[in-house]
């Protein structure tokens, strides 16, 4: 069996994005690719790291033009198997969560306030990270398992959200 190799040229054309903005990324990947494979996994952690921590929420997925913005913060969605990261922002009315990858259903899960009915600290990979929320059965999740960086922005989006709501069941 031969196998004939012949010189080919590849065009790409971009539909929703300049080639200005995804060059740099696309010459840090290759740089990436030609790293032994340990230094290769960490420089392409560093690369999604500081593209996640550029990217802000789209504020074209509010629901509503008069929703007042209480927080904006990065957490993971987490659900068995899978960390989805993305940006998440509390709103005076819901709870906006707009993952950084398309493998959801929805570019947007948005969840009214009123509709949550319990919240949980908990524990995530054995540090105090995640938040659990429980919701009534209109919305369209029965609940919602979040991490954060650090037990700080935890706190504070529990904060908040209690703040807003007063017929929400806490649990610690």
């Amino acid at each position: 069996m031969c196998s004939i190799q012949e010189e080919t040229q590849h065009v790409f054309s971009l539909i929703y994005a300049a080639v200005d903005d995804c060059l740099p990324q696309m010459c840090q990947l290759h740089r990436a690719s030609t790293l032994p494979p340990g230094d290769q996994q960490a420089m392409l952690n560093a690369i999604m790291l500081s593209r996640q921590s550029r990217v802000k929420f789209n504020t074209s997925w509010l629901e509503d033009i008069y929703e007042k913005i209480v927080l904006e913060t990065r957490a993971d969605r987490i659900t068995p198997l899978v960390t989805n990261p993305g940006r998440l922002m509390l709103t005076s009315s819901r709870l906006y969560f707009q993952p950084f990858s398309n493998i959801d259903k929805l570019p947007v899960l948005k969840l009214r306030v009123r509709d949550i009915k319990q919240l949980i600290c908990r524990r995530f990979l054995l540090r105090q990270l995640g938040l659990e929320i429980f919701f009534r059965d209109a919305a369209p999740v029965s609940h919602l398992y979040l991490s954060f960086r650090t037990e700080e922005d935890r706190n504070l989006l529990y904060g908040e959200i209690m703040g807003l709501s007063g017929s929400v069941s806490e649990n610690i």
